[in-house]
């Protein structure tokens, strides 16, 4: 019984030492203080930019996309977007956007259509 105390003592004092070590370096990091400080709202034409290249009619990418913000905080999600191709035909989408940059959007119309791919620059945004 006394070794299996033991050994259960020693792996959490290990993995404390270890949560200790990780949150120093973190904090060490300069760029991801700057980071974490300097947060920025998506804005929309880092949105459109992502969204637009987004393969939907006949596997192409649109030829523009104009997107607006339908929510608060820095994701602003979610996104109303409607992307344009040079055929001529647009479509609207429901976009939401994580915090990794990936998106994901669901034809407003409810026709089954959807988008989603990445990376949509969260950390510098203008």
């Amino acid at each position: 019984m006394t070794l299996r105390v033991a050994v259960l003592a020693l792996v959490i004092a290990v993995g404390a030492i270890g949560s200790v070590f990780a949150l120093r370096v973190r904090e060490a990091n300069t760029v991801f203080v700057s980071q974490e400080k300097n947060v920025h709202r998506l804005s929309s034409s880092a949105v459109e930019a992502v969204v637009r290249t987004a393969p939907v009619l006949n596997g192409k990418p649109g030829s523009r996309a104009a997107c607006r913000p339908q929510g608060p905080g820095q994701l602003r999600n979610p996104w109303q977007c409607r992307i344009s191709y040079s055929s001529g035909r647009s479509y609207d989408f429901r976009v939401e956007v994580a915090a990794n940059g990936y998106y994901i959007g669901r034809r407003s119309d409810g026709s089954g259509g959807s988008i989603k791919g990445c990376c949509i620059n969260i950390v510098a945004l203008g």
